[in-house]
């Protein structure tokens, strides 16, 4: 039986990166080019080699301390590659294709994740693809579809 503690953990880890959704939103212009403003833009590594070690030591019914449980996630901050500022960053877009990252120096490069966590570069393809798309299903939830003024989309 799991712990409620962990199913709600589990809950909120964002999936929604590693598994976007592949039809979009019903009424969605897919012409539409998409610009939303972050500021700092944190990722999530999970480390599934440290849940599979904290699991065993659970389930083997052993005490377990604080200090025993190791770190299954670590959230670092998304940084520009021209100048390495962290915060005043933005993303542009479409559904379905990779966006760009923007910062405010200027720079505007394709959207993916550091060497370390992409293990191929159609992982991170598809990691980028499903950061954009989430970010406008996450939009339309909350804000109902564009209209052609809104300021979320471009041209």
């Amino acid at each position: 039986m799991a712990d409620d503690s962990l199913v709600d953990r589990i809950a909120t880890l964002p999936t929604s990166c590693r598994h976007g959704p592949e039809v979009p939103p019903s009424g969605l212009d897919l012409s539409v080019e998409w610009h939303f403003t972050f500021g700092v833009i944190e990722l999530v590594s999970y480390n599934e080699d440290a849940h599979v070690r904290n699991w065993a030591r659970m389930n083997a019914d052993l005490f377990v301390s604080k200090q025993d449980i190791e770190k299954e996630s670590t959230i670092t901050a998304m940084s520009c590659a021209a100048c390495g500022e962290t915060n005043g960053l933005a993303l542009r877009g479409k559904w379905g294709e990779v966006p760009d990252l923007l910062c405010a120096c200027g720079n505007r490069s394709p959207l993916r994740r550091a060497e370390a966590e992409a293990r191929t570069p159609d992982q991170n393809q598809r990691w980028a693809v499903n950061a954009m798309m989430h970010a406008i299903v996450r939009a339309i939830r909350e804000q109902g579809l564009p209209r052609p003024s809104d300021p979320r989309i471009i041209g």
